[in-house]
This record gives structure tokens, sequence and C-alpha cells, in this order.
């Protein structure tokens, strides 16, 4: 699979491997992973059978990359001569049928190695999509127990307040405003919904997953955009507007003074913590 992040690369393999009755291991890859490494658990997927799926494998070098294709070809090869063994780094290894191997990449992403052609030629490419995730909210919401008319309102402005947090708030290693990050706070909201109300168990579920994983200038941005993200005249109904224009509209409902002291005052805080006094 190909494809930006959080577009389910990785969960599709799994889900495969769910259906098809097989254990998945997925392998983490960075620069780190050298021939030997990557032999060793080719040879372990050999004996067992499992399926490996290699996350993110154009972090590889393009050296370490050029290497693994040969292993990988000798693998495919014993797979469809149904050979009972085949032989990797220069040593036998009993080969189980059932052996499968996967590789995922994310091509958007500085730093990454183009793969060789020798190794396109061994793989079949899908390409992932970004999801619709305010479609995915909204079902989400409903399989917690969320009303029609509540989930739809709720989840756009849900979609609406990450895609703001993103572009306004400052940049972070640790910040994620994806789909991968909606998660949580969807199944947050359906174990408070028996506590609360609709809109203030999703307000009380992004407070408890979000906020804390903010730095502190950027608390009180978030405050405002979350304050004006669940007004109820923010909620802006599924009338058939795209996510963009959900946006828009909860932009236009923003108290524009009081977010611009808040970035204001979140600009003064970063460059006070940023001088050497600091």
């Amino acid at each position: 699979p190909v494809g930006p992040a959080g577009t389910g690369k990785t969960e599709s393999v799994r889900a495969l491997g769910a259906l098809c009755g097989r254990h998945v291991v997925v392998f983490n890859c960075d620069e780190a992973f050298d021939l030997g490494a990557t032999g060793r658990l080719l040879r372990g997927l050999c004996r067992t059978g499992a399926w490996g799926c290699f996350d993110e494998f154009n972090r590889l070098d393009e050296g370490a990359l050029s290497a693994v294709a040969q292993q990988l070809r000798f693998i495919q090869e014993g797979l469809l001569s149904k050979a009972s063994a085949v032989e990797i780094s220069g040593r036998p290894t009993p080969l189980v049928p059932t052996t499968a191997v996967f590789v995922t990449m994310n091509p958007g992403y500085a730093g990454r190695s183009p793969l060789p052609e020798t190794l396109k030629r061994l793989f079949r490419t899908v390409a992932m999509a970004k999801p619709d995730s305010r479609a995915i909210a909204t079902t989400t919401l409903y399989a917690h127990g969320f009303s029609e008319d509540r989930a739809r309102p709720l989840a756009h402005a849900l979609v609406a307040l990450f895609e703001l947090c993103g572009s306004r708030l400052s940049s972070q290693s640790h910040y994620d405003w994806g789909l991968r990050a909606l998660g949580p706070v969807l199944k947050t909201a359906g174990n408070l919904l028996t506590t609360t109300s609709e809109p203030n168990a999703l307000l009380r579920a992004v407070r408890a997953t979000v906020a804390p994983r903010l730095v502190q200038e950027d608390a009180q941005p978030f405050d405002e955009l979350l304050r004006a993200a669940f007004r109820e005249d923010a909620l802006v109904q599924d009338d058939g507007s795209t996510q963009q224009e959900g946006t828009d509209a909860l932009v236009d409902a923003i108290s524009v003074d009081r977010l611009d002291k808040a970035f204001t005052d979140a600009a003064q805080a970063r460059s006070v913590n940023a001088s050497a006094a600091w």
C-alpha cells in the first residue's frame, strides 16, 4: 500500500490477514535496519508462515533496499515453485507456504528513498487515498449511540476543529490532527455518553484527549477554537456542503478579536521561551 499518513495502509494489511486467518507481524522500518536485521526477520517469517508488513519501507537507504530485493525474490520464487526451503543471507531456511510479505510507503515525506525497479516488480501497488474524515467520524458517533440529529453536526464541527488546529496552532513533532487522532476522541465520547449530553460528551472527550498534549503557548488559542466549534450556532448541519465549507463556516463563527489576542499572547510566549535568558 502507498499513500499519505493516516489512510489505513498498515491497518488494511492487518485486516486482510485477520480475514484470511493469518498472523500479521508489523515491522517499523528506520535507518537502523541493515541487511543482517532484515535477513533475520525474513527467516523468521519463512519458518513460521506468518505475514510480514514492513511499515514505511522506503525509509531504508537505497543500498539496503537493493539487497532486500534479492532476498524477497528468492522467497517469491520459492513460493511459486512450492519449495520446502529457501536460501536467505546464505543460509537455507524452511519455507512455509503461507508466508507473505507486504510493504507500506509514504512517498510524500522527505528523506524517503525511491524503490529500485527490481523491488517494484516484486509487489503489486495499492494506492490509498485520503479518507473522508467527516463521514468516518459521523459513522463512529452513530456506532457509539449518538442520535442522527446530533452525530452529523458534531462530527463536522470536530473535523473542522482539527483542520483549524493543524493550520493555526504551532508546529510540534508530537502533534497529530489527522484521522488517527480522531479515533481516541470519538471512543472517549462514546464512553462518556452514558453520563452526559451528546455535545458535552464530545467536548469533554476533546479536552481529555487533546488538551494534555498541547504546549503551553497553544492552550489559550485551542480553548478559543474549541469554544467556537461547539457553540450551538457553530454546529454545521449536514446539508451536503464540503468539508472545506464546513471549516469556513466555523471560521466565520469564531470571535476574531479574541482569537487574534490568543495568538498574539501565544507568539509572545513563544519568543520568551526561545530567548537566551529563558
